[in-house]
This record gives C-alpha cells, sequence and structure tokens, in this order.
C-alpha cells in the first residue's frame, strides 16, 4: 500500500511535538548526528525533509520511524492509522490490475503476431524469388503469385510498428486484427 493514499500527519506539526524548533527557512537541528548549525531542510509543501549534515530525508512516516527507532508499522500504530485502503483506493487498484493484465495480453498477442507474421513474410520473399527466377513458372501467363507478394511491404511495416513496443499503435493493431 502507498502512502500516498493514506492521510499523513503534517509533518511541520510533528517535528514541532517532537521538541524539534524549525526556523523561518524550514531548517532545524538534525536529531540523527550532532548538529551545530541546523542542516535539516523542512519541505512542507511536498511533507519531506532532508538533511544535508548526514543524507537523512524521508517523509513523516520515515522520519518518527528513525527518530523513535519503531516499525513501519509501529509508525503507522503511533500516528493512529489503520493503513486499511478506502473504496476509491480499492477502486484504483483494481483498474491499475486490469490495465497489467491487459498490457502482458497484449506483449502476448504482439510476440505471437508478430512472430506469425514475420514466418508470412519469410514465405513470400521466398516466393517473390522464385517469381523474379522465372515469372511465368513455366507457363504461358505471369503467376498469380505475383500478387501475393504485394503483401511484403505492408507485412514490413507491421513488423516495426509491432516490435517498436509503442502501446497505443499494438492496440490499434490488436483492433484491426480482431476486425
Amino acid at each position: 500500500m502507498e502512502m500516498s493514499e493514506i492521510s499523513k500527519p503534517d509533518l511541520v506539526d510533528v517535528l514541532q511535538q517532537e521538541g524539534i524548533k524549525i526556523n523561518r527557512n524550514n531548517f532545524a537541528l538534525c536529531p540523527f548526528h550532532g548538529d551545530k548549525s541546523p542542516s535539516l531542510k523542512v519541505f512542507p509543501d511536498s511533507q519531506k525533509f532532508h538533511c544535508f549534515g548526514c543524507g537523512t530525508h524521508g517523509d513523516v512516516i520515515d522520519f518518527i520511524m528513525r527518530y523513535r527507532g519503531i516499525s513501519f508499522k509501529e509508525s503507522l500504530a503511533y500516528f493512529g492509522m489503520e493503513g486499511k485502503p478506502t473504496p476509491e483506493i480499492l477502486e484504483r487498484r483494481e483498474g491499475a490490475k486490469r490495465k497489467k493484465e491487459f498490457r502482458s495480453f497484449l506483449e502476448r498477442w504482439r510476440r505471437k503476431y508478430t512472430n506469425a507474421m514475420i514466418d508470412r513474410l519469410r514465405e513470400l520473399e521466398r516466393l517473390d524469388a522464385t517469381i523474379r527466377g522465372d515469372p511465368t513458372m513455366n507457363g504461358d501467363e505471369p503467376w498469380e503469385g505475383v500478387e501475393l507478394t504485394s503483401e511484403i511491404p505492408q507485412l514490413e511495416w507491421k513488423i516495426e510498428l509491432l516490435q517498436s513496443g509503442d502501446l497505443s499503435t499494438m492496440i490499434d493493431i490488436y483492433e484491426d486484427f480482431v476486425r
């Protein structure tokens, strides 16, 4: 579960409750190392912090975990956060899961369809080489196989598009395929 999906306490409020004084430039003495001048920068807009002295950084959960020496789960309990997702979050997750499954299906289809087109292209190229060697194929009229070889440029183009891996292009080609 992403923490951004749960309403977290304000970082500035938590730091002040823990006795950490933040100056007007949003700097404070870092409690994680022997700080003599403020090196812990608090970013109220993004609810993040970073110490330029020791490199410690994170959000309010990371701060309490490190400051209190507790686990992630304990830090959630410390803030009284249940950590249960809302119906909207569950719906978003389900949508993301369906999207991932569709992409996986589309990728499997792309590989199979591309391989089938490559096989067809090779077959047509062999046919084209045969026709170029004997256009009448030992008959009186030019062989009707010439029409088949006109498919080669389109196959080459579709193979190239599918191998590019562009999702919207794959969807367009798939939609054409199933029509």
